[in-house]
């Protein structure tokens, strides 16, 4: 999948600083000089950058200052589209939810409308095919394959925002989940783990979960560690039966040299708390890294670094997209087709950790 260019990367970078001053009501940016050394980039390259997004009438530099210009009136219409319950009426992953309320709360300029999308069907409902028709850009969380797949079929303007639904033909926004894995494998070997174990709670493939695993395991291995992995059994409908095999292979693969875990998913975290209670190690240095998505369980365990998607990045990254859009004659579909493949994966940063103590 094509890279965006070194200017590219730049411009979105100073697209999200644009964002983070009209936020505050600051509507001039700082000198090139100082972009430069934040960014830690040439001036040269600040100034191209600087160059496209005045042509895209983001900014205009008079008067040895660079202002930045006030949003226009929104033209099109925009839908976020996440997976629902069967009746369309909740979330189903807390991930996404977290998401769409920071979209709200950071999007005051542009109205964007949310559409659940039932995560059972086998294909998008005809209702709501016909509904998204109407959308001149239609942001894709987390939605199930044969979904998406109609979705496509019906010739919609899809950006995605997971790494699941990643097509070449579409443009992707969304966190490195490789890079996820391996932050998370220099947390622990930087705290002097060298025995590790990752842990996963699935109801189906999917990719995150993986790329997040073949991260951790490639930069812990580097580091001269060595890593289990363990994932709950998927051959039951039951989610107690799943937590409890899961469970049974936390415990029969932890050893008295394991001394660190990755969990990777964290629906089950509770399970990780409820056998630290039994326990089932008695390393006084053991230590836990988690990956944040719903936020739905108990933050209480010891030395556990969270590393959570920064929802702020990704939300510029959205915004710049649409202003991109709002400043083309190109159709919705033409857009979509010349923003692909572009993969901005490296705009989520890690850069919000949490550490929990007791």
């Amino acid at each position: 999948m094509a890279r965006p260019s070194i200017c590219e990367t730049v411009k979105n970078r100073i697209y999200n600083v644009i964002h983070e001053f009209r936020l505050r009501n600051d509507f001039v940016l700082p000198a090139e000089r100082e972009l430069a050394e934040g960014l830690q980039v040439s001036r040269g390259t600040v100034r191209k950058a600087l160059d496209m997004l005045e042509t895209e009438g983001i900014i205009i530099r008079e008067n040895q200052m660079t202002r930045i210009l006030p949003t226009r009136k929104q033209k099109g219409r925009y839908a976020f589209c996440a997976a629902s319950d069967e009746l369309s009426r909740h979330f189903l992953f807390g991930l996404y939810y977290n998401l769409w309320e920071d979209l709200r709360l950071l999007s005051p300029d542009y109205e964007i409308e949310l559409v659940l999308i039932p995560h059972q069907p086998d294909k998008c409902p005809a209702e709501i095919l016909k509904k998204l028709k109407k959308y001149d850009i239609i942001f894709v969380s987390y939605i199930r394959e044969p979904v998406v797949n109609s979705m496509k079929e019906a010739n919609l303007p899809l950006v995605m925002l997971d790494e699941q639904n990643a097509d070449c033909n579409y443009p992707l926004l969304c966190m490195d989940n490789r890079e996820v894995g391996r932050c998370a494998a220099s947390e622990l070997l930087s705290g002097g783990c060298r025995n590790a174990m990752t842990v996963v709670y699935e109801s189906g493939h999917y990719k995150p979960f993986e790329l997040r695993r073949d991260g951790f395991i490639s930069e812990f291995e580097a580091g001269g560690g060595s890593v289990m992995s363990v994932v709950n059994c998927k051959n039951t409908e039951n989610p107690l039966e799943s937590l409890i095999s899961l469970a049974g292979e936390i415990q029969a693969n932890v050893k008295p040299e394991t001394d660190g875990i990755f969990y990777i998913s964290d629906e089950a975290i509770s399970m990780v708390n409820w056998l630290f209670e039994k326990k089932i190690c008695s390393n006084p240095d053991f230590k836990v890294t988690a990956f944040l998505g719903s936020g739905n369980f108990s933050k209480n365990l010891t030395q556990t670094e969270y590393w959570v998607m920064d929802n702020k990045s990704m939300i510029s990254e959205m915004l710049f997209l649409i202003e991109k859009y709002e400043n083309t004659q190109e159709t919705p579909a033409i857009f979509c087709k010349r923003m692909a493949p572009v993969h901005y994966h490296k705009t989520i940063a890690l850069s919000t950790r949490e550490r929990k103590v007791k």
